[in-house]
């Protein structure tokens, strides 16, 4: 076996995985020499590999008999040129293995979390000819507390509003992580909650290194990027782009949609967006099982902050109103 232990990171949405990516690429150097880690970085994928594995690993395990999203994506659609792919990504990786001092290897991939329970049985075979354990590494939030964020980047990638209040998004923690148990049999859970992790004095990426059990100078530490959320009238008004200008139509991108219309309706200013009341009574029905087995088995009571809705019967502010207003104006200006 090449490495003595493989740290698994499960990037859950709206964790700071982001972060924590940005924060390992930026000191992969660091984690190699002074902390005994290799951060698998020199992939040649597109795009350009930003720290987060996720689309390499899913197109390696993805089945290429018939060429999964991973690879159609990467322009590969025969069973041959999908084969080949998948062939060439473990290279890229296995040439780093084989070149590196370091005992521990450490992935972070946010999709994990979407892997269906095939792909997840392949990643473990595969991690199994390097290493000798795997520890599952998840930080975990409260599905309440993060409704919002989540409803926010399911409008970015074309759902509505209406959509997302009828089926709220969370994770069903208990399906996740006994999929996961069952797929690295003998591997290690690490679970850590998010309310704890904002506390660290250098946030979720600081926290997510302490959870590693290593250092790393904090004045190397890069800023964290920034994860812009859009107020209460922009997504009320990319809800209703995205019903009638869809983003893909038969599963193609619709000519019509240009990503400016995201930036643009982006800067919208407004009040800060929270789904109604409605919408996380149904969600804390619907995952409460969940968060049962989470507190039951791995002994985690998720902290969630109380939360502010807004008044009832308000419609767009004047801020916002402005805004559109001289946005279409200065449209009309330079159309004529």
């Amino acid at each position: 076996m090449k490495f003595r232990k493989a740290f698994l990171h499960i990037g859950l949405g709206k964790t700071g995985s982001t972060a924590i990516q940005t924060q390992l690429l930026h000191q992969v150097q660091t984690l190699e020499s002074s902390c005994d880690v290799h951060f698998p970085h020199r992939l040649d994928i597109r795009p350009k590999f930003n720290g987060n594995h996720s689309f390499p690993l899913r197109a390696i395990c993805e089945d290429s008999a018939t060429p999964g999203r991973s690879q159609r994506l990467a322009g590969f659609t025969t069973p041959e040129q999908a084969s080949a792919y998948a062939d060439s990504l473990r290279a890229m990786f296995e040439r780093g293995f084989a070149k590196t001092s370091a005992r521990n290897l450490l992935l972070s991939a946010e999709g994990i979390g979407h892997f269906e329970y095939e792909l997840l049985v392949k990643l473990a075979d595969w991690l199994s000819l390097h290493t000798e354990h795997v520890v599952i590494i998840a930080c975990v939030r409260h599905p309440i507390s993060a409704l919002s964020s989540e409803i926010q980047q399911r409008l970015k990638i074309g759902h509505t509003l209406e959509e997302l209040y009828a089926n709220p998004p969370g994770y069903k923690l208990k399906a996740l992580f006994t999929r996961l148990e069952q797929a690295f049999p003998g591997g290690r859970m690490h679970l850590y909650d998010f309310a704890d992790a904002l506390e660290h004095p250098q946030g979720p990426a600081g926290a997510f290194i302490d959870q590693l059990g290593i250092e790393l100078p904090a004045s190397e530490t890069p800023p964290e990027p920034s994860n812009t959320s859009m107020s209460q009238e922009a997504a009320e008004l990319l809800s209703a782009l995205n019903r009638v200008r869809p983003v893909l139509i038969d599963g193609s991108p619709n000519p019509r949609r240009s990503g400016l219309d995201l930036q643009r309706l982006m800067k919208v200013p407004g009040r800060k967006f929270r789904a109604p009341p409605e919408v996380y009574d149904r969600l804390s029905k619907d995952l409460q099982e969940h968060l049962d087995w989470l507190r039951d088995t791995h002994h985690m009571e998720l902290r969630c902050p109380d939360l502010e809705f807004l008044e009832s019967g308000q419609d767009f502010s004047s801020a916002s109103l402005e805004h559109i207003a001289q946005g279409l104006v200065d449209g009309i200006k330079s159309s004529g």
